[in-house]
Protein backbone atom coordinates (compact mmCIF):
# COMPACT_ATOMS: atom_id res chain seq x y z
CA UNK A 1 0.00 0.00 0.00
CA UNK A 2 0.96 3.34 -1.09
CA UNK A 3 2.71 4.67 2.31
CA UNK A 4 0.81 8.35 1.16
CA UNK A 5 -2.29 6.67 2.18
CA UNK A 6 -1.60 4.63 5.39
CA UNK A 7 -0.97 8.38 6.41
CA UNK A 8 -4.10 9.64 5.65
CA UNK A 9 -5.82 6.33 7.14
CA UNK A 10 -3.55 6.88 10.48
CA UNK A 11 -4.62 10.45 10.67
CA UNK A 12 -8.31 9.85 10.04
CA UNK A 13 -8.43 7.54 12.83
CA UNK A 14 -6.67 9.81 15.40
CA UNK A 15 -9.28 12.83 14.36
CA UNK A 16 -12.20 10.31 14.95
CA UNK A 17 -10.90 8.98 17.72
CA UNK A 18 -12.41 10.81 21.09
CA UNK A 19 -9.50 9.28 23.02
CA UNK A 20 -6.71 9.74 20.47
CA UNK A 21 -3.68 11.92 21.48
CA UNK A 22 -3.79 15.15 19.77
CA UNK A 23 -1.35 16.51 17.38
CA UNK A 24 -1.74 20.06 18.36
CA UNK A 25 -3.64 22.71 20.29
CA UNK A 26 -7.03 23.03 18.13
CA UNK A 27 -6.90 18.83 18.00
CA UNK A 28 -6.51 18.89 21.97
CA UNK A 29 -9.62 21.38 21.65
CA UNK A 30 -11.60 19.71 19.07
CA UNK A 31 -11.38 16.25 21.62
CA UNK A 32 -12.03 17.55 24.29
CA UNK A 33 -15.26 19.34 22.97
CA UNK A 34 -15.94 16.01 21.88
CA UNK A 35 -16.02 14.70 24.98
CA UNK A 36 -17.92 16.71 26.60
CA UNK A 37 -20.67 16.46 23.66
CA UNK A 38 -20.90 12.61 23.71
CA UNK A 39 -20.92 13.79 28.17
CA UNK A 40 -23.86 15.73 27.85
CA UNK A 41 -25.74 13.36 25.09
CA UNK A 42 -25.41 10.51 27.72
CA UNK A 43 -26.83 12.56 30.51
CA UNK A 44 -29.52 14.10 27.99
CA UNK A 45 -30.86 10.96 26.81
CA UNK A 46 -30.40 9.12 31.06
CA UNK A 47 -32.80 11.95 31.65
CA UNK A 48 -35.19 11.15 29.14
CA UNK A 49 -35.51 7.60 29.67
CA UNK A 50 -35.83 8.41 33.55
CA UNK A 51 -38.72 10.78 33.26
CA UNK A 52 -40.45 8.43 30.68
CA UNK A 53 -39.84 5.58 33.16
CA UNK A 54 -41.20 7.68 35.54
CA UNK A 55 -44.75 8.84 34.08
CA UNK A 56 -45.27 5.67 32.91
CA UNK A 57 -44.75 4.18 36.30
CA UNK A 58 -47.98 3.35 38.41
CA UNK A 59 -47.67 5.07 41.94
CA UNK A 60 -49.20 3.17 44.51
CA UNK A 61 -51.87 5.38 46.61
CA UNK A 62 -51.23 7.04 50.45
CA UNK A 63 -54.70 5.74 51.22
CA UNK A 64 -53.99 2.84 53.67
CA UNK A 65 -57.74 3.57 55.88
CA UNK A 66 -60.66 1.95 55.00
CA UNK A 67 -62.69 5.64 55.60
CA UNK A 68 -60.16 7.48 53.53
CA UNK A 69 -61.69 5.02 50.49
CA UNK A 70 -65.57 5.85 51.64
CA UNK A 71 -64.98 9.48 51.89
CA UNK A 72 -63.86 9.32 48.19
CA UNK A 73 -66.45 7.10 47.08
CA UNK A 74 -69.64 9.70 48.85
CA UNK A 75 -67.74 12.01 46.72
CA UNK A 76 -67.47 10.72 43.88
CA UNK A 77 -69.16 7.49 43.53
CA UNK A 78 -71.94 8.25 40.16
CA UNK A 79 -74.91 6.27 41.77
CA UNK A 80 -74.23 8.30 44.87
CA UNK A 81 -74.24 11.46 43.08
CA UNK A 82 -76.89 10.44 41.24
CA UNK A 83 -79.30 10.00 43.99
CA UNK A 84 -78.13 13.45 45.80
CA UNK A 85 -79.13 15.59 43.20
CA UNK A 86 -82.36 13.47 42.68
CA UNK A 87 -83.06 14.34 46.18
CA UNK A 88 -82.42 17.69 45.54
CA UNK A 89 -84.84 18.33 42.44
CA UNK A 90 -87.76 16.71 44.86
CA UNK A 91 -87.05 19.26 47.59
CA UNK A 92 -87.77 21.87 44.68
CA UNK A 93 -91.32 20.78 43.70
CA UNK A 94 -92.60 22.14 47.25
CA UNK A 95 -92.32 25.58 46.36
CA UNK A 96 -94.29 24.86 43.00
CA UNK A 97 -96.95 23.05 44.65
CA UNK A 98 -98.15 25.20 47.61
CA UNK A 99 -98.68 28.31 45.17
CA UNK A 100 -101.73 29.36 43.67
CA UNK A 101 -102.50 28.54 39.93
CA UNK A 102 -101.51 31.49 37.86
CA UNK A 103 -103.96 33.88 36.17
CA UNK A 104 -104.98 33.86 32.67
CA UNK A 105 -104.96 36.61 30.67
CA UNK A 106 -107.81 36.25 27.96
CA UNK A 107 -108.13 39.21 24.68
CA UNK A 108 -110.80 38.83 22.22
CA UNK A 109 -111.62 40.84 19.21
CA UNK A 110 -114.44 41.25 17.06
CA UNK A 111 -114.49 40.93 13.41
CA UNK A 112 -117.44 41.55 13.13
CA UNK A 113 -119.30 44.00 15.52
CA UNK A 114 -121.68 43.37 17.86
CA UNK A 115 -124.17 46.18 17.85
CA UNK A 116 -125.66 47.00 21.13
CA UNK A 117 -127.71 49.36 22.58
CA UNK A 118 -125.43 51.83 23.60
CA UNK A 119 -122.88 50.91 20.84
CA UNK A 120 -120.81 48.22 19.05
CA UNK A 121 -118.36 45.96 20.33
CA UNK A 122 -115.04 45.59 19.50
CA UNK A 123 -112.77 43.93 21.33
CA UNK A 124 -112.40 42.84 24.84
CA UNK A 125 -109.91 41.80 27.52
CA UNK A 126 -110.02 40.20 31.07
CA UNK A 127 -108.03 38.59 33.34
CA UNK A 128 -109.17 35.04 35.65
CA UNK A 129 -107.87 33.73 38.82
CA UNK A 130 -108.50 30.14 39.88
CA UNK A 131 -108.44 29.81 43.85
CA UNK A 132 -107.85 26.15 45.20
CA UNK A 133 -109.60 25.60 48.61
CA UNK A 134 -110.16 23.38 51.63
CA UNK A 135 -106.61 23.21 52.48
CA UNK A 136 -105.51 21.31 49.46
CA UNK A 137 -102.39 22.97 48.59
CA UNK A 138 -101.53 22.51 51.85
CA UNK A 139 -102.13 19.12 51.76
CA UNK A 140 -99.88 19.18 48.04
CA UNK A 141 -97.34 20.90 50.09
CA UNK A 142 -97.50 17.92 53.11
CA UNK A 143 -97.25 15.51 50.15
CA UNK A 144 -94.26 17.25 48.31
CA UNK A 145 -92.40 17.16 51.57
CA UNK A 146 -92.59 13.38 52.36
CA UNK A 147 -92.08 12.78 49.16
CA UNK A 148 -88.66 14.70 49.31
CA UNK A 149 -87.93 12.79 52.84
CA UNK A 150 -88.70 9.79 50.78
CA UNK A 151 -86.10 10.61 48.36
CA UNK A 152 -83.51 11.96 51.08
CA UNK A 153 -83.62 7.75 52.19
CA UNK A 154 -83.20 6.21 48.99
CA UNK A 155 -80.29 8.58 49.19
CA UNK A 156 -78.93 7.36 52.47
CA UNK A 157 -80.06 3.82 51.15
CA UNK A 158 -78.02 4.23 47.92
CA UNK A 159 -75.02 5.37 50.18
CA UNK A 160 -75.09 2.26 52.58
CA UNK A 161 -75.49 -0.29 49.11
CA UNK A 162 -72.21 1.44 48.05
CA UNK A 163 -70.37 1.57 51.31
CA UNK A 164 -70.69 -1.81 52.01
CA UNK A 165 -69.55 -3.01 48.37
CA UNK A 166 -66.61 -0.85 49.24
CA UNK A 167 -65.70 -2.34 52.43
CA UNK A 168 -66.51 -5.95 51.14
CA UNK A 169 -64.14 -5.39 48.13
CA UNK A 170 -61.63 -3.36 50.32
CA UNK A 171 -61.52 -6.18 52.83
CA UNK A 172 -61.20 -8.81 49.73
CA UNK A 173 -58.02 -6.93 48.58
CA UNK A 174 -56.73 -7.10 51.79
CA UNK A 175 -56.98 -10.91 51.94
CA UNK A 176 -55.79 -12.12 48.56
CA UNK A 177 -52.77 -9.46 49.32
CA UNK A 178 -52.31 -11.83 52.68
CA UNK A 179 -52.76 -14.84 50.89
CA UNK A 180 -49.94 -13.85 48.30
CA UNK A 181 -47.37 -12.90 51.09
CA UNK A 182 -48.42 -15.95 52.79
CA UNK A 183 -48.12 -18.22 49.67
CA UNK A 184 -44.31 -16.22 48.83
CA UNK A 185 -43.20 -16.82 52.32
CA UNK A 186 -44.20 -20.55 51.59
CA UNK A 187 -42.49 -20.60 48.02
CA UNK A 188 -39.35 -19.39 49.90
CA UNK A 189 -39.41 -21.84 51.78
CA UNK A 190 -39.66 -24.64 49.68
CA UNK A 191 -36.90 -23.25 47.41
CA UNK A 192 -35.17 -23.77 50.33
CA UNK A 193 -35.88 -27.18 50.56
CA UNK A 194 -35.31 -27.78 46.96
CA UNK A 195 -31.82 -26.22 47.34
CA UNK A 196 -31.36 -29.18 50.47
CA UNK A 197 -32.99 -31.57 48.04
CA UNK A 198 -30.51 -30.92 44.81
CA UNK A 199 -27.78 -30.84 47.68
CA UNK A 200 -28.53 -34.35 48.90
CA UNK A 201 -29.55 -35.91 45.56
CA UNK A 202 -25.76 -34.85 43.93
CA UNK A 203 -24.33 -36.96 47.11
CA UNK A 204 -26.53 -39.93 46.53
CA UNK A 205 -28.38 -39.45 49.43
CA UNK A 206 -31.75 -39.41 47.72
CA UNK A 207 -33.24 -40.21 44.20
CA UNK A 208 -34.25 -37.92 41.26
CA UNK A 209 -37.98 -38.31 41.52
CA UNK A 210 -38.14 -36.58 45.08
CA UNK A 211 -35.94 -33.52 43.33
CA UNK A 212 -38.81 -34.01 40.79
CA UNK A 213 -41.51 -33.74 42.87
CA UNK A 214 -40.08 -30.64 44.83
CA UNK A 215 -40.00 -28.60 41.46
CA UNK A 216 -43.16 -30.11 40.61
CA UNK A 217 -44.64 -28.37 44.06
CA UNK A 218 -42.60 -25.93 43.18
CA UNK A 219 -44.17 -24.47 39.89
CA UNK A 220 -47.75 -25.58 40.77
CA UNK A 221 -47.17 -22.59 43.97
CA UNK A 222 -45.70 -20.19 41.37
CA UNK A 223 -48.37 -20.78 39.01
CA UNK A 224 -50.76 -20.05 41.88
CA UNK A 225 -49.18 -16.61 43.11
CA UNK A 226 -49.43 -15.90 39.75
CA UNK A 227 -53.20 -15.87 39.45
CA UNK A 228 -53.48 -14.42 42.54
CA UNK A 229 -51.45 -11.34 41.98
CA UNK A 230 -53.55 -11.40 38.48
CA UNK A 231 -57.25 -11.78 40.50
CA UNK A 232 -55.78 -8.89 42.93
CA UNK A 233 -55.71 -6.64 39.72
CA UNK A 234 -59.48 -7.36 39.34
CA UNK A 235 -60.49 -6.67 42.95
CA UNK A 236 -58.37 -3.54 42.67
CA UNK A 237 -60.48 -2.84 39.37
CA UNK A 238 -63.87 -3.25 41.12
CA UNK A 239 -62.60 -1.30 44.01
CA UNK A 240 -61.60 1.97 41.86
CA UNK A 241 -64.86 1.61 40.23
CA UNK A 242 -66.74 1.85 43.07
CA UNK A 243 -64.82 4.47 44.12
CA UNK A 244 -64.91 6.05 40.60
CA UNK A 245 -60.85 6.46 40.75
CA UNK A 246 -59.94 7.03 36.89
CA UNK A 247 -56.37 7.17 37.57
CA UNK A 248 -54.01 4.11 37.07
CA UNK A 249 -52.27 4.36 40.27
CA UNK A 250 -52.21 0.95 42.28
CA UNK A 251 -53.69 0.33 45.77
CA UNK A 252 -51.40 -0.40 48.53
CA UNK A 253 -50.76 -3.71 49.96
CA UNK A 254 -50.11 -2.73 53.92
CA UNK A 255 -53.79 -1.60 54.37
CA UNK A 256 -54.99 -1.39 57.67
CA UNK A 257 -57.81 -3.94 59.00
CA UNK A 258 -59.42 -2.71 61.95
CA UNK A 259 -60.38 -5.86 63.93
CA UNK A 260 -63.56 -5.46 66.39
CA UNK A 261 -66.44 -7.36 67.81
CA UNK A 262 -69.87 -6.17 69.18
CA UNK A 263 -70.39 -5.67 73.07
CA UNK A 264 -74.05 -5.14 72.36
CA UNK A 265 -77.00 -7.87 72.65
CA UNK A 266 -79.25 -8.90 69.76
CA UNK A 267 -82.15 -6.86 70.93
CA UNK A 268 -80.15 -4.07 71.27
CA UNK A 269 -79.06 -4.36 67.60
CA UNK A 270 -81.91 -4.81 66.21
CA UNK A 271 -83.82 -1.89 67.92
CA UNK A 272 -81.02 0.15 66.50
CA UNK A 273 -81.45 -1.20 62.93
CA UNK A 274 -84.79 -0.67 63.09
CA UNK A 275 -84.85 2.96 63.91
CA UNK A 276 -81.81 3.66 61.74
CA UNK A 277 -82.38 1.49 58.43
CA UNK A 278 -82.80 3.68 55.44
CA UNK A 279 -85.36 1.38 54.06
CA UNK A 280 -87.48 1.25 56.93
CA UNK A 281 -87.45 4.41 57.21
CA UNK A 282 -88.31 5.52 53.86
CA UNK A 283 -91.80 2.76 54.15
CA UNK A 284 -92.78 4.90 57.11
CA UNK A 285 -92.14 8.00 54.79
CA UNK A 286 -94.66 6.72 52.14
CA UNK A 287 -97.05 5.46 54.92
CA UNK A 288 -97.09 8.93 56.51
CA UNK A 289 -97.75 10.19 52.73
CA UNK A 290 -100.39 7.57 52.23
CA UNK A 291 -102.46 9.07 55.18
CA UNK A 292 -101.38 12.74 53.12
CA UNK A 293 -103.01 11.12 49.87
CA UNK A 294 -105.97 9.82 51.67
CA UNK A 295 -107.18 13.33 53.10
CA UNK A 296 -106.16 15.03 50.10
CA UNK A 297 -108.66 12.12 48.47
CA UNK A 298 -110.95 13.24 50.20
CA UNK A 299 -111.24 16.76 49.47
CA UNK A 300 -111.39 16.69 46.33
CA UNK A 301 -114.74 17.23 46.33
CA UNK A 302 -114.84 20.51 47.55
CA UNK A 303 -115.20 23.00 44.70
CA UNK A 304 -112.55 25.69 43.48
CA UNK A 305 -113.73 28.94 42.95
CA UNK A 306 -112.83 31.02 39.86
CA UNK A 307 -112.97 35.06 39.60
CA UNK A 308 -113.16 37.23 36.28
CA UNK A 309 -112.38 40.55 35.58
CA UNK A 310 -113.28 41.95 31.82
CA UNK A 311 -113.31 44.78 30.10
CA UNK A 312 -115.37 45.77 26.82
CA UNK A 313 -114.32 47.88 24.48
CA UNK A 314 -117.34 49.70 23.20
CA UNK A 315 -117.36 52.47 20.65
CA UNK A 316 -120.57 54.74 20.00
CA UNK A 317 -123.84 53.84 18.49
CA UNK A 318 -124.51 55.39 15.11
CA UNK A 319 -128.53 55.34 15.82
CA UNK A 320 -129.47 58.51 18.08
CA UNK A 321 -127.67 59.13 21.14
CA UNK A 322 -128.86 56.63 23.54
CA UNK A 323 -128.07 56.93 27.63
CA UNK A 324 -124.20 55.96 28.11
CA UNK A 325 -123.69 56.16 24.63
CA UNK A 326 -120.36 54.46 24.06
CA UNK A 327 -119.70 53.40 27.56
CA UNK A 328 -117.32 50.46 28.21
CA UNK A 329 -118.61 47.63 30.42
CA UNK A 330 -116.77 45.66 33.12
CA UNK A 331 -117.74 42.23 34.26
CA UNK A 332 -116.91 40.48 37.39
CA UNK A 333 -117.70 36.82 37.17
CA UNK A 334 -117.13 33.91 39.64
CA UNK A 335 -117.53 30.17 38.75
CA UNK A 336 -117.51 27.38 40.95
CA UNK A 337 -116.89 24.06 39.93
CA UNK A 338 -118.95 21.51 40.68
CA UNK A 339 -117.72 18.11 42.41
CA UNK A 340 -120.80 15.69 41.40
CA UNK A 341 -118.91 12.73 40.51
CA UNK A 342 -118.38 11.94 44.01
CA UNK A 343 -117.55 7.98 43.33
CA UNK A 344 -114.31 9.10 41.53
CA UNK A 345 -113.10 10.60 44.35
CA UNK A 346 -114.40 7.62 46.89
CA UNK A 347 -112.66 5.44 44.80
CA UNK A 348 -109.30 7.42 44.98
CA UNK A 349 -109.54 7.51 48.67
CA UNK A 350 -109.95 3.47 48.70
CA UNK A 351 -107.05 2.48 46.11
CA UNK A 352 -105.23 5.02 48.87
CA UNK A 353 -105.81 2.91 52.16
CA UNK A 354 -105.13 -0.41 50.12
CA UNK A 355 -101.80 0.92 49.11
CA UNK A 356 -101.23 2.01 52.86
CA UNK A 357 -101.95 -1.86 53.75
CA UNK A 358 -99.57 -3.22 51.35
CA UNK A 359 -96.85 -0.70 52.43
CA UNK A 360 -97.50 -1.85 56.30
CA UNK A 361 -97.10 -5.08 54.90
CA UNK A 362 -94.35 -4.90 52.88
CA UNK A 363 -92.74 -3.02 56.45
CA UNK A 364 -93.20 -5.83 58.37
CA UNK A 365 -91.70 -8.09 55.73
CA UNK A 366 -88.48 -6.10 55.56
CA UNK A 367 -88.13 -6.09 59.34
CA UNK A 368 -88.45 -9.75 59.66
CA UNK A 369 -86.15 -9.96 56.65
CA UNK A 370 -83.41 -7.44 58.65
CA UNK A 371 -83.69 -9.92 61.97
CA UNK A 372 -83.18 -13.00 60.01
CA UNK A 373 -80.35 -11.48 58.37
CA UNK A 374 -78.78 -10.16 61.45
CA UNK A 375 -79.01 -13.41 63.20
CA UNK A 376 -76.93 -14.79 60.84
CA UNK A 377 -74.74 -12.16 60.76
CA UNK A 378 -74.39 -12.07 64.31
CA UNK A 379 -74.05 -15.98 64.04
CA UNK A 380 -70.77 -15.69 61.44
CA UNK A 381 -68.92 -13.05 63.50
CA UNK A 382 -69.27 -15.55 66.43
CA UNK A 383 -68.31 -18.55 64.39
CA UNK A 384 -65.67 -16.50 62.45
CA UNK A 385 -63.86 -15.14 66.33
CA UNK A 386 -64.31 -18.89 67.38
CA UNK A 387 -62.22 -19.83 64.67
CA UNK A 388 -59.78 -17.30 64.57
CA UNK A 389 -59.01 -17.66 67.97
CA UNK A 390 -59.05 -21.75 67.65
CA UNK A 391 -55.98 -21.03 64.87
CA UNK A 392 -54.28 -18.25 66.02
CA UNK A 393 -53.90 -19.53 70.20
CA UNK A 394 -53.90 -23.67 69.06
CA UNK A 395 -53.50 -25.19 65.28
CA UNK A 396 -51.46 -22.46 64.05
CA UNK A 397 -48.59 -22.87 66.95
CA UNK A 398 -48.86 -26.48 66.59
CA UNK A 399 -48.22 -26.78 63.07
CA UNK A 400 -45.49 -24.26 63.08
CA UNK A 401 -44.11 -26.68 65.64
CA UNK A 402 -44.66 -29.82 63.47
CA UNK A 403 -42.94 -28.35 60.74
CA UNK A 404 -39.97 -27.50 62.86
CA UNK A 405 -39.46 -31.09 63.72
CA UNK A 406 -40.08 -32.32 59.76
CA UNK A 407 -37.61 -29.97 59.13
CA UNK A 408 -35.05 -31.22 61.33
CA UNK A 409 -35.90 -34.90 60.24
CA UNK A 410 -36.03 -33.83 56.64
CA UNK A 411 -32.13 -32.09 57.05
CA UNK A 412 -30.70 -35.14 59.33
CA UNK A 413 -32.60 -37.52 56.39
CA UNK A 414 -34.85 -39.40 58.84
CA UNK A 415 -37.75 -38.34 56.69
CA UNK A 416 -38.45 -38.16 52.88
CA UNK A 417 -39.96 -34.75 51.11
CA UNK A 418 -43.42 -35.70 51.56
CA UNK A 419 -43.61 -35.89 55.19
CA UNK A 420 -41.70 -32.77 55.11
CA UNK A 421 -44.29 -31.12 52.53
CA UNK A 422 -47.62 -32.09 54.45
CA UNK A 423 -46.87 -29.95 57.60
CA UNK A 424 -45.80 -27.29 55.31
CA UNK A 425 -49.13 -27.30 53.29
CA UNK A 426 -51.12 -27.70 56.55
CA UNK A 427 -49.46 -24.55 58.25
CA UNK A 428 -50.40 -22.40 54.39
CA UNK A 429 -53.97 -23.56 54.66
CA UNK A 430 -54.41 -22.83 58.43
CA UNK A 431 -52.84 -19.29 58.41
CA UNK A 432 -54.94 -18.40 54.78
CA UNK A 433 -58.20 -19.98 57.11
CA UNK A 434 -57.55 -17.75 59.89
CA UNK A 435 -56.94 -14.74 57.42
CA UNK A 436 -60.59 -15.67 55.70
CA UNK A 437 -62.24 -16.22 59.57
CA UNK A 438 -60.66 -12.41 60.34
CA UNK A 439 -61.93 -10.83 56.36
CA UNK A 440 -65.43 -13.24 57.25
CA UNK A 441 -65.91 -11.39 60.52
CA UNK A 442 -65.15 -8.27 58.96
CA UNK A 443 -67.74 -8.47 56.23
CA UNK A 444 -70.07 -9.61 58.24
CA UNK A 445 -69.68 -6.07 60.89
CA UNK A 446 -70.16 -4.51 57.09
CA UNK A 447 -73.47 -6.15 56.56
CA UNK A 448 -74.61 -5.10 60.10
CA UNK A 449 -73.77 -1.34 59.07
CA UNK A 450 -75.75 -1.73 56.03
CA UNK A 451 -78.95 -3.28 57.45
CA UNK A 452 -78.52 0.34 59.95
CA UNK A 453 -77.45 2.38 57.50
CA UNK A 454 -74.83 3.77 59.33
CA UNK A 455 -71.61 3.12 61.53
CA UNK A 456 -71.47 1.03 64.69
CA UNK A 457 -71.36 3.42 67.46
CA UNK A 458 -67.93 3.75 68.94
CA UNK A 459 -69.16 2.23 71.96
CA UNK A 460 -69.93 -0.89 70.59
CA UNK A 461 -67.00 -1.90 68.77
CA UNK A 462 -64.07 -4.59 70.81
CA UNK A 463 -60.94 -4.97 69.71
CA UNK A 464 -59.61 -8.12 69.10
CA UNK A 465 -56.71 -9.53 69.82
CA UNK A 466 -54.82 -10.28 66.05
CA UNK A 467 -51.45 -11.15 67.31
CA UNK A 468 -50.83 -14.83 65.91
CA UNK A 469 -47.40 -16.06 66.10
CA UNK A 470 -44.22 -14.70 67.49
CA UNK A 471 -42.12 -15.78 64.49
CA UNK A 472 -43.49 -15.60 60.23
CA UNK A 473 -43.30 -18.33 58.30
CA UNK A 474 -40.51 -16.89 56.48
CA UNK A 475 -38.44 -17.14 59.29
CA UNK A 476 -38.34 -20.75 59.54
CA UNK A 477 -36.14 -21.25 56.81
CA UNK A 478 -33.81 -18.39 55.22
CA UNK A 479 -35.01 -17.32 51.53
CA UNK A 480 -33.42 -19.21 48.82
CA UNK A 481 -32.38 -15.89 47.16
CA UNK A 482 -29.61 -15.90 50.14
CA UNK A 483 -28.58 -19.61 50.27
CA UNK A 484 -26.50 -19.63 47.28
CA UNK A 485 -29.21 -21.34 45.17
Amino acid sequence: MDPAIKSQDAEWIVTQSVCARPRSLGGFVLNHLNIRLHISTLIILFLLIFSVTTLNAKKKLKYRHLEDYLIYAKKNNPKIKSSLEKAKSIKERMKQVISQPDPNLKYAYSVEEVETRVGPQKQKIGISQKFITGGKLKLKGKRSYFQSKIAEEEYNQVVSEIFFAVKKTYLEYYYITKEITISEETLNLLKYIEIITITKYKVGQISQPEVLQIQVELGKLENRIKTLVEFRKTISGKLKYLINLKSKNVFPYDLIVDKFSISKSVSEITEWIRKSNPEIKRLNQKIKLMGVNHTLALKMNVPDITASLDYIDTGRSLFGNPLDNGKDPIVFMVSVNLPFRKNKYRAAAREVTTMRKSIRLEKEEVINRLEFELERSIFKINDALRRASLYRDSLIPKAVHSLKVAQTAFINGKTDFISMFEPLKVMLELHLAYERAVIEQGIQMAMIEFMAGSSLPKGWKLKQNTKILKESTSELFPKAETSGG
